[in-house]
């Protein structure tokens, strides 16, 4: 397992040629004065960088700027190195090469020496170290100039670091953690590790499975806790333990996926080791979401979106409209039909992030034509992502074990959200003009009939998707309340006649009277048909016919989440559930 430095290596957790979070502004050109004021007091400042002179003649350029060693850093931080402008802190004195040449890579970057090559800056200084230890074959592509622009610093995510969470004794994961803002889920710096609230981790597995999704995720044994950002208290999160269905791993290693984001997201999204096509989301503007009739290719869906938006007839015509508009234009159309910073996928669904058609038209083969981000959980305005992505030597068809979590923020929060973390992919004029989507390959009907009753009332009173819609609730129809009566005790005239009813929602069901002997058990089945829509609590009544006032064996409140219930009392044991 690699640890890496979110400042320093945020673009692991991304896939080919897409960039770490929107950087900050600052001078890319920093001297050497300024990288040395960078140095903690407790560093020791290196005379020359580590292996310098293998580097530069690998690479041809000096390295820019300056080393220090500090003891502590890989205690303190979970990283033998990290690089910030053109000055590197290792852990030790002797740092291999591999590990100095990584490094000189992020400092030619941060200095306006290269440009990533079409790669993120964490691939291409992977891909420089690999070059510089061994043929050297690809560095002159590294070198050439392509790609964007690498800034010297990230914009400030929200995180706590881990300095942090030592002094206050919470959160303590060892690396920076993101913590959601409803304290329900944590992704940190390390490769394949977060954490979640356990019923969250299962709720969002449920919704995994009815969808097919290759991924499932349950609760692992190690425990973190600390306050919610919201203020809503203290919250104990389990670990998110990941199965990769189609895994190929051998047995108690870690599972691998494919390393192409697109098909890593597929599987997420299901059904598992198909690679269905998937459709967008968007708004209608008016309350509703709707699919696009066009799935698969990204242009297609996009400009979908563009048509139901009403910017024109034709494809051709609502793409010139919406690249046409002003920078406030862009924003109100993109809040109200749910793409760009708007885009808000579900479980088991995905993110999207293509590249303007310009920058692909234009042969360019350094960049990405789009990246992907498969959602296995949502907490509030906060979405956990499950992904993986393309490195230097890999095909459609690889699979290795580099996927990773990643949160995802909302767009209340600059630079939090899917589609700004993987903006300014690409040079030139075109490089703020990524257009974002959420995505979904649910057969819904399908989808429905594998949810529980209890998911789909929930489901169905969340969802804003026509689709959704209307196959949650044709399902429901098919769903009944059970209630099971049993007779505990002796009955002085014999059987008692027992009638049950339930109300709520938009209606009400009473059921026939039936004889029930002593120690004898009898199931009464209610529709759900005629209490839709489900909307809050429902009143279960359980009664004995008598000739003069009917007695109340059991009157009942029950509400949402609408649990299995058992009430008993010195005459009967009454159960409450779901037939499904």
């Amino acid at each position: 397992m690699k640890e890496r430095s979110r400042a320093q290596d945020t673009a692991l957790k991304q896939d080919t040629a897409v960039p770490g979070p929107a950087m900050s502004e600052a001078d890319p050109m920093m001297d050497m004065q300024s990288s040395m004021g960078n140095v903690a007091m407790q560093d020791m400042l290196l005379g020359a960088f580590p292996h310098a002179g293998t580097i530069q003649g690998a690479t041809g350029k000096s390295v820019p700027g300056t080393a220090s060693v500090d003891p502590d850093l890989e205690a303190r931080e979970g990283v033998k190195a990290k690089t910030e402008g053109t000055h590197t802190t290792f852990s030790g004195e002797s740092p291999s090469l591999d590990e100095a040449a990584h490094e000189a890579a992020h400092q030619y970057q941060h200095a306006g020496v290269i440009n990533d090559a079409g790669l993120d800056p964490e691939l291409q200084a992977e891909a420089i170290a690999e070059q510089v230890t061994g043929s050297g074959a690809e560095m002159k592509r590294l070198f050439s100039g392509e790609g964007a622009k690498v800034a010297t610093a990230e914009r400030a995510y929200t995180e706590i670091s881990d300095a942090t969470q030592k002094a206050n004794k919470e959160w303590e994961v060892g690396s920076a953690a993101r913590v959601g803002d409803m304290g329900l889920t944590v992704t940190t710096e390390m490769m394949h590790e977060a954490y979640a609230e356990p019923t969250l981790i299962a709720g969002a597995n449920e919704i995994l499975e009815a969808k097919d999704s290759g991924v499932k995720i349950e609760a692992g044994s190690k425990k973190i806790s600390g306050k919610a950002p919201d203020g809503s208290g203290v919250k104990t999160l389990s670990e998110v333990k990941p199965t990769i269905k189609s895994s190929t791993a051998a047995s108690g290693a870690t599972p691998n996926l494919w390393t192409d984001c697109g098909r890593s997201s597929r599987e997420v999204m299901g059904p598992t080791a198909k690679d269905v096509v998937p459709r967008a989301i968007y708004d209608d503007g008016a309350g509703t979401t709707h699919e696009t009739p066009t799935a698969g290719n990204t242009d297609g869906m996009r400009d979908d979106i563009f048509v139901k938006g009403g910017l024109g007839a034709t494809a051709a015509a609502a793409k010139t409209a919406y690249y046409a508009l002003s920078a406030s234009d862009k924003e109100a159309f993109d809040k109200k039909h749910g793409i760009n910073k708007y885009a808000a996928p579900g479980v088991g669904e995905a993110f999207v992030s293509r590249r303007h058609d310009d920058a692909l038209s234009a042969g360019d083969d350094g960049g990405f034509n789009f990246h992907w981000g498969g959602v296995i959980m949502v907490a509030g305005g906060d979405r956990v992502t499950f992904e993986n992505f393309a490195k230097p030597g890999t095909t459609y068809d690889t699979k290795d074990s580099n996927w990773y979590f990643e949160t995802r923020g909302p767009p209340t929060k600059a630079g939090q959200t899917f589609h700004e973390q993987n903006q300014g992919s690409v040079g030139g004029d075109v490089s703020d003009e990524n257009i974002t989507m959420a995505t979904t390959n649910a057969d819904h009907a399908v989808t429905a009939t594998r949810m529980s009753t209890r998911l789909l009332i929930q489901q169905l009173a969340s969802t804003k998707r026509e689709e959704e819609k209307t196959a949650f609730t044709a399902e429901l129809k098919n769903r009944n309340i059970e209630i099971v009566a049993t007779s505990l005790d002796g009955n002085e005239w014999g059987s008692d006649e027992v009638w049950v009813e339930v109300s709520g929602g938009s209606g009400a069901f009473k059921s026939s009277v039936v004889d029930i002997d002593d120690g004898k058990t009898h199931t009464f089945s209610v529709p759900l048909r005629g209490l839709m829509p489900i909307t809050g609590d429902l009143a279960v009544k359980v009664m004995e016919d008598d000739i003069l006032f009917d007695d109340t064996i059991l009157d009942y409140k029950w509400s949402s989440p609408y649990a299995a219930t058992v009430e008993t009392n010195s005459e009967y044991k009454i159960s409450i559930d779901f037939d499904r």
